[in-house]
């Protein structure tokens, strides 16, 4: 092998990934990745045209996130009356302070969690939890 087989070797090799590599960007660019559906890589019937996630619209999204915040108001309402009747309950208080929490009601879910950690002391979760 000579010296001019071995450059045209090395320059056909190169050229071949440049060439490659050009192909892939403009195959990308014309149909981008498809997302999974799922493990078994079917697509979810509720899937989109090529591939896109299934996210509901935004007012739909938005309708949901308004009724689970109203769900979790009238849980709030049926703990605290629980806990009137039942003030040492420790699974009732923790729950009624990850509610607020989730609500974004920090005070009160500060208060909820100081409640539990004296009726539990030590309960690693719950002393993260007030830490955030």
């Amino acid at each position: 092998m000579n010296k001019d087989n071995l450059i045209s070797a090395v320059f056909g090799i190169l050229l071949g990934f440049i060439a490659g590599y050009l192909m892939h960007e403009v195959m990308a660019s014309r149909q981008p990745p498809r997302f999974a559906g799922n493990a078994a890589g079917a697509q979810s019937p509720m899937a989109g045209p090529a591939g896109m996630p299934d996210t509901p619209p935004a007012p739909q999204q938005q309708q949901q996130q308004e009724i689970a915040a109203a769900q979790e108001r009238q849980e709030i309402q049926q703990l605290e009356q629980f806990l009137q009747e039942h003030p040492n309950d420790a699974q009732a208080v923790r729950r009624l302070g990850d509610l607020n929490f989730d609500l974004e009601q920090w005070g009160q879910a500060r208060d909820l969690y100081s409640r539990f950690l004296q009726l539990q002391p030590g309960n690693v979760d719950v002393t993260s939890d007030l830490g955030v």
